[in-house]
């Protein structure tokens, strides 16, 4: 399966700390020269979380090709931001992303990757911005994460015979 993002003019753009000053980014900065797609990569590196946010709601779609993932806080930060994702199925995503926010995908297979692109480039603009967040802020806020963790430890006790 071969991705049509190039012709569509699609970019790619990299933000975060961790690949930057390493052999990674160093291999995926001559990969992108190599397949002579300079043009449609760009490296940003480490971004204040506002810069973070800003991106995501730019992009069109985030991509998350994890081969292992406990949670995935940044898919539901982009679909905070009402960014549909693109992410593998390789632990935590799968809690997070379906058809309705995004896609999910087989980890380590390029081919899946690559179809899951092509679907997202057609359904990117089909995706609600506004009920994407509204769903991620119903499912992730804070408040509401601590109430559940309170009401793990309350059934925890009450189970152990202390609460």
């Amino acid at each position: 399966h071969r991705c049509t993002a190039r012709q569509q003019g699609a970019r790619l753009v990299l933000v975060g700390g961790s690949l930057y000053n390493s052999k990674e980014e160093r291999d995926t900065r001559e990969l992108a020269q190599a397949l002579q797609l300079t043009d449609q990569v760009e490296f940003r590196g480490a971004q204040a979380p506002e810069q973070v946010a800003q991106a995501m709601r730019e992009s069109a779609f985030l991509v998350s090709p994890s081969r292992r993932e406990s949670f995935g806080t940044v898919l539901a930060e982009a679909l905070a931001c009402g960014t549909p994702v693109l992410a593998t199925r390789c632990g935590g995503p799968e809690d997070i992303v379906n058809d309705e926010v995004g896609r999910l995908v087989a980890p380590d297979d390029v081919d899946s990757l690559a179809a899951g692109l092509d679907d997202m480039f057609a359904r990117a603009p089909t995706f609600d911005s506004a009920a994407l967040s509204n769903d991620a802020l119903s499912r992730y806020r804070w408040d509401m994460i601590a109430e559940q963790v309170i009401g793990v430890y309350h059934a925890a006790l009450k189970h152990s015979g202390e609460g």
